[in-house]
């Protein structure tokens, strides 16, 4: 499995050291301003909307930051719900930006991101609470300009995936929610499964830093074995959304996600399943310097236009 030369281009710049920073930074601040100073370097130029705008959203536990990206200005579209990766520990509405901008345009819909609460100050499921609250209040206390108030779909890339299909889960009922659009999501807290097992996989995020992310985003291991936070080993997921779900061929979560759209095939659920040949984890915030990776959030737009027909 050779890595695409422009991702080997990415890695490379990603081992250069870090800035400096402030005397006293924490590593968990360090880590924070890593992720977030190193988004624009491959991000391109900023894909171009109607609107983009940051907005307050309803928290499971009080107000969050969003924003929100309208393709066209027009209303009566459908509507993405979307969740950052960055191990629930990490990242924002801005190391994103790009990702929510490419899906908006090519998913002819209006993308919201939510900027849900980071553990380890808020630990998981915090993050996916607030997401769950955001889709709840959808249509009641809260409005989206633009919103046909009929088609809506959740979607994340990394941990976010992992958000999107736990909400996913929790919302099945809603005959709103027409699918789940999931880019290299988390869908196992076992952190014995085969991609930790292969140190090749581990070219942008080794296994240690999942587990370094697990743990650190949820600390109690009682927790973590909870059924729900392990979507590709439930049983129970017929009548789920028909699911979008993209791995990179080079990233220790890439079995896990195939383990995931069988077991979501087997119970009967719409999946695509698309794997990233010689891609890297976060590939998604890559897309302007990786022809790969713009082909194949591409491909995720599309997916959203089928769904939204």
């Amino acid at each position: 499995m050779p890595i695409d030369p422009q991702m080997a281009a990415a890695v490379e710049r990603l081992a250069a050291p870090p800035s400096p920073g402030p005397a006293g930074e924490s590593p968990l601040a360090l880590r924070r301003r890593i992720f977030r100073e190193r988004a624009p370097w491959f991000a391109g130029e900023p894909v171009a909307l109607a609107t983009v705008e940051d907005v307050t959203l309803p928290g499971a536990a009080g107000p969050i930051r969003g924003r929100r990206y309208d393709p066209t200005g027009e209303p009566g579209l459908p509507l993405l719900v979307y969740a950052h990766g960055g191990g629930w520990v990490v990242g924002d509405l801005d190391s994103h930006d790009t990702v929510c901008r490419i899906l908006a345009r090519e998913g002819r819909c209006i993308v919201l991101s939510v900027d849900y609460r980071l553990a380890p100050e808020h630990p998981v499921p915090a993050g996916h609470d607030d997401v769950d609250a955001v889709i709840g209040a959808l249509g009641s206390t809260l409005s989206v300009r633009g919103w046909d108030g009929r088609r809506l779909a959740v979607g994340g890339d990394s941990a976010g995936g992992h958000i999107a299909t736990i909400v996913a889960a929790r919302r099945r009922d809603d005959p709103r929610l027409r699918g789940q659009l999931l880019i290299y999501p988390v869908t196992d807290a076992r952190t014995d499964t085969e991609g930790y097992r292969r140190p090749e996989l581990g070219v942008t995020l080794t296994a240690a830093e999942m587990v370094w992310y697990w743990e650190t985003a949820c600390p109690d291991p009682a927790v973590r074995a909870l059924p729900e936070l392990s979507p590709a080993r439930r049983a129970d997921l017929a009548g789920m959304p028909p699911t979008f779900l993209l791995v990179a061929e080079l990233d220790p979560l890439n079995p896990e996600g195939i383990a995931f759209a069988e077991a979501l095939g087997r119970a009967g659920v719409p999946v695509e399943l698309v794997r990233a040949a010689g891609l890297g984890h976060g590939f998604a915030r890559m897309t302007g310097a990786i022809d790969e990776a713009r082909r194949r959030i591409d491909e995720a737009g599309a997916f959203l236009r089928t769904i939204f027909a």
